[in-house]
């Protein structure tokens, strides 16, 4: 092992510990979802729907609000790095499609939310209350492009954060396959 033409000497590992360190490097950019997460993900959850008040603004498995990104498959989509960067510094993460824009019209009033499609022509802009406004581009005096989320830092102790990280790496969307048989069947028409 090593580089020594860069300045890496070799050293020798036995098989057993090279296997280690190779699973634990590769273990940094495993998804939240292949990752042991030590906690109660039962207790994240209620902290996710009670006291963190994260489903205010977020939907898990359609249950929430949908002004906010939807974090069904969110276990999938990051590492617990990335997880817990993303509930402490929200401005440094912010999900593509929720960057805040203000929009500032001539006649003084403001929209402030989310650029959900704009053109030369206007520009829909969904509020924080989920409101959607079509604003023409005649309308507009400016649209101010923010760097931050609506989404404030989580607020928790540091048991509360790790169950709401264990909820949320168990996160991994819509499962796909057959449909369970049902016992109810409907009767065929005849033909």
């Amino acid at each position: 092992l090593g580089i020594p033409d860069n300045g890496m000497p070799a050293f020798d590992l036995p098989d057993k510990d090279l296997d280690a360190l190779a699973e634990f490097v590769h273990s940094l950019n495993w998804r939240a979802s292949a990752t042991a997460i030590p906690g109660d993900a039962a207790a994240g959850e209620q902290f996710f729907f009670g006291n963190g008040k994260c489903g205010s603004c977020h939907m898990v498995s359609s249950k929430g609000s949908p002004i906010g990104p939807d974090l069904s498959n969110l276990g999938n989509q990051l590492t617990v790095k990335e997880l817990r960067a993303a509930l402490l510094e929200p401005s440094a993460h912010i999900t593509p499609g929720y960057e805040l824009v203000t929009v500032t019209l001539r006649d003084g009033k403001t929209v402030h939310g989310f650029a959900r499609n704009r053109n030369n022509y206007d520009i829909r802009v969904e509020d924080l209350q989920g409101k959607f406004h079509l604003i023409e581009e005649g309308q507009i005096a400016s649209i101010h492009e923010e760097r931050t989320t609506a989404m404030l830092a989580v607020q928790a102790s540091e048991a509360e954060m790790q169950n709401l990280i264990a909820f949320l790496s168990q996160q991994t969307g819509v499962k796909t396959g057959a449909l369970a048989k049902s016992s109810s069947r409907c009767p065929r028409k005849a033909q």
